[in-house]
């Protein structure tokens, strides 16, 4: 899941329409400068790639630039927390991942609300959760992954793309104790 937010504060002051530029008679009509879309991941990944999507068509529909700025690091809670101490007034965005409601049982210290402090603006997208496994592991299902996991203690390693993400999450849970080496991937840009 992908959604976009911006600082709650805005949405109760006024309201961001997202409305082609030429149905606009108002010379203050928003966006009237370059908004920003922060994305919490390195450049080039999914959410990357989607965010960058999203703009070129806000931009096309709107007259006005849409930029992606990518603020990677802590699983993705520092593009938020950038995002949350902005001034709220509409021109800096949050591309946010399913991840992102897990942040504060991840990072107890965080300098923000996940749920107070912004407001959604829509659904960007959703995707399936996939695991794949290398063809030599002899499992066909979770249940024979995690049933190996436990079996063979210290045999299995996990690769996800950072610890907090979603897919550390859901399999950290169940077999953690018997994977002794997670291996979170930097961003795709960033190798």
């Amino acid at each position: 899941m992908l959604a976009l937010l911006l600082p709650s504060e805005h949405a109760q002051s006024s309201s961001v329409r997202f409305e082609p530029a030429a149905s606009s008679n108002s010379a203050d009509s928003y966006p009237t400068k370059p908004v920003r879309i922060v994305v919490g991941l390195a450049l080039g990944g999914g959410a990357d790639m989607v965010a960058r999507m999203v703009a070129q068509k806000l931009s096309e529909s709107l007259g006005q630039s849409f930029v992606v700025e990518n603020r990677p690091g802590a699983g993705g809670s520092i593009g938020p927390a950038y995002v949350a101490n902005s001034p709220p007034d509409g021109y800096t965005l949050l591309l946010i991942i399913s991840g992102f409601s897990a942040y504060p049982a991840l990072y107890p210290n965080l300098p923000y609300d996940p749920i107070k402090s912004f407001a959604p603006i829509t659904l960007v997208s959703e995707a399936p959760f996939i695991l794949t496994v290398h063809p030599s592991v002899p499992v066909n299902t979770v249940k024979d992954l995690i049933a190996l996991a436990k079996a063979k203690p210290g045999v299995l390693n996990i690769g996800t793309s950072g610890i907090g993400a979603t897919g550390h999450q859901p399999l950290s849970n169940n077999i953690r104790p018997q994977i002794p080496l997670h291996n979170p991937f930097i961003g795709a840009m960033l190798k």
